[in-house]
């Protein structure tokens, strides 16, 4: 439950490579909900509950991605724990895909799941959020303005009027 730390320089990626590398994330969080969907809904016999499985499968696993690991999430977990989990739904998904006959879909989703996982640790935070580095860095250093101590009426039509 702590913000993003931002990496060092030392551990960012070139340009070309931050684009593959945010672009195998993507997939494999596609990938990842797609997995537990198929694999919770291929062993139940009748389709209604092969679809309720998948369904809420799918469910669970974006709702722990989004509340857990999501950037934009209010309770992201710190990043070692963070890891940890993020392998360990693509663990739990490809262990799921393997147990009901799907073994090269599990092995893919295995291998590049922790790739990702781990390859998008050395992307800067400002290039994952697809902010240029020359503005990044912009919005790093601007100072927040000193306040002078006056209040200022909103300008505009209809601003700073009460209504009745």
């Amino acid at each position: 439950m702590t913000t993003p730390e931002p990496a060092s320089p030392a551990r960012t990626l070139p340009g070309g490579l931050t684009v593959v590398v945010l672009a195998l994330r993507f997939g494999t969080e596609l990938a990842l909900v797609g997995g537990a969907a198929w694999a919770a809904s291929t062993r139940p016999r009748v389709v209604v509950v092969a679809v309720a499985a998948g369904i809420l499968a799918a469910l669970a696993v974006a709702a722990v991605w989004g509340v857990a690991i999501a950037p934009n999430s209010r309770r992201r977990l710190a990043d070692p724990l963070r890891l940890a989990l993020e392998i360990v739904l693509f663990l739990v998904v490809a262990g799921g895909l393997a147990a009901v006959g799907h073994l090269p879909a599990a092995v893919v989703l295995a291998v590049a799941g922790v790739v990702a996982a781990v390859g998008v640790r050395f992307v800067e935070p400002a290039e994952r959020a697809g902010v240029p580095p020359a503005e990044a860095d912009e919005r790093a250093h601007v100072p927040p303005p000193e306040p002078d101590g006056q209040l200022r009426r909103p300008r505009g039509p209809g601003r700073g009027r009460r209504r009745r």
